[in-house]
C-alpha cells in the first residue's frame, strides 16, 4: 500500500503481506485505514504506520467484498456475488443487508454522501448504474449513464463538487457524472 498527499506526492509505503486483494479501502474517522480482501472476506484495520489494529472475518455473511465506504461506526461493504451491501460495526457485528439481485445486481462501488445517502455502483449489463438509499436502507431513487457503455467499473466515490466518479477497467476510462439531486 502506497499513501500519497492530495497533490500526488509520495509520501510511504506500508508493506501488508495479509491481504490477497484489496477489494475497497477506507479511512475511519480516527484516520485508521480500512480494507477489504475479496479472496478470504475479511476487513483489516491497520494504523497510518501500517500496523495491524484489529480484523475480523466476514465470510460467513458475505460471498466476495467488492468495495467499502464508512458512515460513523458501520462499515458498508459491497458484495458483488451475494447482490447487496453487508453492513457491519466497527467491532465486525452483522447488522442488516441493503439492496437485492433485482436492483444491485452485481455492485462494486460504494460511497456515503454528506446526507448520509447510500450511493451504490454496478456496470452489469455494459451500462453504469447507480442505486441510492438512504441510511436504513429504504431506497430512494436510481440512475443511469446512458451515454456509454462500460463494464467491469470499479469502486465508486462523491468528490467534494458533488460529482459521482468510477473507473472503466473495459476501455481504461474515468467516468465522472454530474451531481445526483435525490427528490
Amino acid at each position: 500500500m502506497q499513501i500519497f498527499t492530495k497533490n500526488g506526492h509520495f509520501v510511504k509505503k506500508i508493506a501488508i503481506r495479509y491481504i490477497d486483494i484489496v477489494a475497497g479501502l477506507a479511512i475511519t474517522s480516527d484516520e485508521q485505514i480500512v480494507a477489504v480482501d475479496s479472496v478470504s472476506p475479511t476487513v483489516f484495520i491497520i494504523s497510518e504506520q501500517g500496523d495491524l489494529i484489529f480484523w475480523f472475518d466476514c465470510s460467513e455473511y458475505m460471498r466476495e467484498p467488492s468495495d467499502i465506504a464508512i458512515n460513523g461506526k458501520e462499515y458498508y461493504i459491497c458484495d458483488f456475488k451475494g447482490h447487496c451491501i453487508t453492513v457491519f460495526n466497527e467491532q465486525g457485528h452483522y447488522l442488516r443487508r441493503i439492496g437485492s439481485e433485482s436492483i444491485t445486481n452485481f455492485p462494486n462501488g460504494i460511497d456515503i454522501s454528506d446526507a448520509g445517502d447510500i450511493l451504490v455502483g454496478d456496470s452489469h449489463g455494459n451500462r453504469f448504474h447507480v442505486v441510492v438509499f438512504s441510511n436504513d436502507g429504504t431506497l430512494l431513487s436510481e440512475f443511469e449513464c446512458p451515454y456509454v457503455k462500460v463494464s467491469r467499473c470499479c469502486g465508486l466515490k462523491i468528490t467534494s463538487e458533488g460529482y459521482i466518479v468510477t473507473l472503466a477497467k473495459n476501455n481504461h476510462h474515468v467516468l465522472v457524472l454530474n451531481t445526483l439531486y435525490i427528490v
